[in-house]
């Protein structure tokens, strides 16, 4: 149990349905602030991409995923049992949802395993309002359950090394198969089980040596387990060693570390106020750091909580920075679960603050909250989304006409498109394959176009992972566009243009001219 704190033999039976009860509304608040309006924005591309995998039989989904799919295929199969019983948007993320609900539950008695019972309560409030967990848990997307089995591995871990349970094989068990799931889910989970034993090397004289000797005796279960699908991954990596990501998007480049902490510590407020969003966001990352500084002070009241929250939070980081996915551009949702680590952070500090460093700590925490409710606040907003392609679609069914010639750019935002399209009634129309950004584009898809005077749409997404081809405008000349939607989101842009063919091509010096002007 917590250091320094006596156990009684038992709990006043007031003082345990008091807490109990606190836990219980703690938990509720976040499963409302979870499933708030939860099928009010549009899908974006990685959600209709979801949706399009789990749009088959249970074995289809597996080899769809094995084959295609750069992630594992556990939440693939998870969310298809789930669809069961709806195909709509709200429903696939009311699965992340749920699970975001279970995630708060157990992080509730892996804070209490380590800390006083007030400083587990603070720290799963904070977990609760967390806007960047909530973010994830209304999304279709594998994100908030890797999130979960990494917080319920960490909960057998502190169970282990605080020496709460009699007997270990079900702790170890749990710890075992918590840590195969999370593999099956996200393959960055594999630093949460580096992190771990980082945990028991710098609780060697507490945990002792047999706790580190169980411990990798116990990871042979994930390793054959997970040995299974290294022929995918190895794959996998044979296929983005051609790739090179971003300049500047790496975990340690001034950019990565901000985005980091400040997303970390009140989701994305920064992205939502975006005139002036380096300000907040240097302010949130300030406040993110501060309460870790203040959770040093736990060395030495509460050091398994500290040793655990540093190492949980920390040590993905320092393995993602010396061992980066090749050809994928970081981004702080790939650590999204080492976030946790920050609310058990703050709760030693809580728990581990005296004098006027108890004031500091309350307003630190108190900035945290208040960062995140007014993320929440910004982010629920029904004209935030994401990346509105239901807004795309919506105005394209108007305005389509029977025979019009429909291409997408890059050409597989057209999942998001097919979501959409049967839901607005939209007419017949001829859908036009475009290569990727890189590729030529002759043009010689359009030829109806040019040959009928047909109209042509055009839909585009651009974003950190999406990358249109420009040589696709290139190729409809000079034929005049009639009609352009945009929308900026958080994840990316999203536009749809019309272009009719039913006029001659304007000459190509003034097509120069009209390119210049657009621009």
């Amino acid at each position: 149990m917590p250091e320094g704190e006596p156990q009684p033999a038992f709990l006043p039976r007031r003082r345990r349905w008091l807490t109990v009860g606190l836990v219980v509304a703690v938990v509720a608040a976040g499963a409302g602030l979870r499933f708030y309006a939860i099928g009010r924005k549009s899908l974006w591309l990685d959600e209709a991409a979801t949706m399009s995998a789990v749009d088959a039989s249970f074995a289809q989904v597996f080899r769809g995923v094995k084959a295609h799919d750069a992630h594992p295929p556990l939440y693939y199969l998870a969310l298809h049992t789930w669809m069961q019983g709806s195909r709509s948007a709200a429903w696939a993320r009311s699965f992340s949802a749920a699970v975001g609900v279970a995630t708060l539950a157990v992080f509730y008695f892996l804070a209490r395993a380590l800390l006083p019972r007030g400083a587990a309560l603070v720290a799963t409030l904070l977990l609760a309002a967390s806007a960047y967990q909530v973010y994830f848990a209304q999304e279709a997307r594998h994100y908030a359950l890797a999130a979960f089995f990494v917080v319920a591995a960490w909960y057998c871990l502190a169970h282990l090394v605080a020496g709460t349970w009699r007997h270990r094989w079900p702790l170890w068990l749990g710890l075992a198969l918590a840590n195969t799931a999370g593999l099956y889910t996200f393959y960055y989970t594999a630093f949460s089980v580096a992190a771990q034993g980082v945990v028991l090397v710098l609780l060697w004289r507490r945990a002792g040596r047999r706790l580190m000797l169980d411990w990798a005796l116990w990871q042979l279960v994930p390793a054959a387990v997970f040995g299974l699908w290294v022929e995918v991954i190895l794959e996998r990596i044979g296929r983005l060693s051609q790739f090179e990501p971003p300049a500047g998007h790496t975990v340690l480049s001034a950019t990565g570390l901000c985005e980091t902490a400040a997303q970390f510590a009140s989701g994305f407020l920064a992205e939502l106020m975006r005139n002036d969003g380096p300000a907040v966001r240097a302010a949130a990352a300030a406040v993110g750091l501060l309460v870790l500084a203040l959770a040093l002070l736990g060395l030495r009241r509460e050091r398994c909580a500290t040793v655990v929250a540093f190492a949980w939070l920390l040590g993905p980081v320092a393995f993602l920075a010396v061992l980066p996915m090749r050809g994928h551009a970081y981004e702080p949702k790939h650590l999204i679960f080492a976030s946790p680590a920050l609310a058990l952070a703050a709760g030693v500090a809580w728990s581990s603050a005296r004098g006027g460093l108890r004031a500091v700590t309350i307003a630190l925490l108190g900035a945290l909250l208040a960062g995140n409710g007014v993320s929440l606040a910004q982010y629920y907003r029904p004209a935030v989304e994401k990346e509105n392609w239901r807004g795309a679609v919506e105005q394209f069914a108007e305005r389509a006409h029977a025979g019009d010639i429909v291409t997408f750019t890059p050409p597989y935002v057209e999942l998001a498109y097919r979501y959409y399209q049967a839901r607005h009634g939209v007419p017949r129309v001829w859908l036009v394959a475009t290569p990727p950004a890189g590729e030529p584009f002759r043009g010689g898809e359009l030829r109806y176009a040019r040959r009928d005077g047909r109209r042509v749409w055009v839909f585009q997404g651009v974003s950190r992972v999406e990358m249109p081809n420009p040589r696709v405008f290139d190729a409809l000349g000079g034929y005049p566009r009639v009609f352009e939607w945009s929308h900026e989101g958080l994840v990316g842009t999203v536009s749809v243009s019309l272009y009719d063919a039913f006029q001659p091509p304007a000459p190509r010096g003034a097509q120069g001219a009209s390119r210049r002007e657009s621009r």
